[in-house]
């Protein structure tokens, strides 16, 4: 009889301990609390197109779960990329973007407004670098407004040009 009260007081206790540290996450996530990010005189922007690129940020309120996998990062929205490309041309601290483009996930717009971005940023006066083991058409027309392009001297380069095709219906 005595186990049983001990384990029953034990599974009392380990609930409002877990409803406590629910509670605790989610009142962390209603708080709004962002990490600043302290940017250093002669930094690089780092431009990483790995992941698929959303038109809009996800608005789900529980993508900052602490609980979560630390390697399970949302994919930076096209908006969010074309906001962080304006506050670099317009931060006097960074010097440049260096471009990683291995597989960009996104279609030929999305690519478009990317580089156009970049090209108003170079306005600026700062320097673009683009790195990548694989050029692609839309990798390497997303480079090709850099100042440097690098490639991995092992790395490919496929290109087969641009194509249209049209349905033709008989008649």
């Amino acid at each position: 009889m005595g186990a049983f009260f001990r384990t029953l007081l034990a599974s009392i206790i380990g609930f409002f301990l877990s409803i406590f540290l629910i509670f605790l996450d989610l009142a962390g996530i209603a708080s709004g609390t962002k990490k600043k990010t302290v940017i250093k005189d002669n930094s690089v922007l780092i431009i990483n197109l790995d992941k698929p690129i959303p038109e809009r940020p996800s608005d789900n309120p529980l993508k900052n779960i602490s609980f979560l996998a630390e390697d399970f990062k949302l994919p930076l929205s096209l908006k969010e990329i074309l906001d962080d490309i304006k506050s670099a041309k317009d931060d006097p601290k960074i010097k440049g973007i260096y471009l990683q483009t291995e597989f960009v996930q996104a279609g030929l717009s999305t690519v478009n407004e990317i580089r156009n971005a970049l090209i108003d940023f170079k306005k600026s006066g700062k320097f673009i670098y683009a790195y990548s083991e694989i050029y692609t058409q839309k990798n390497y027309y997303l480079a090709s407004v850099a100042d440097s392009i690098y490639v991995n001297p092992n790395g490919l380069f496929d290109f087969a040009g641009f194509h249209s095709e049209q349905l033709f219906l008989k008649g």
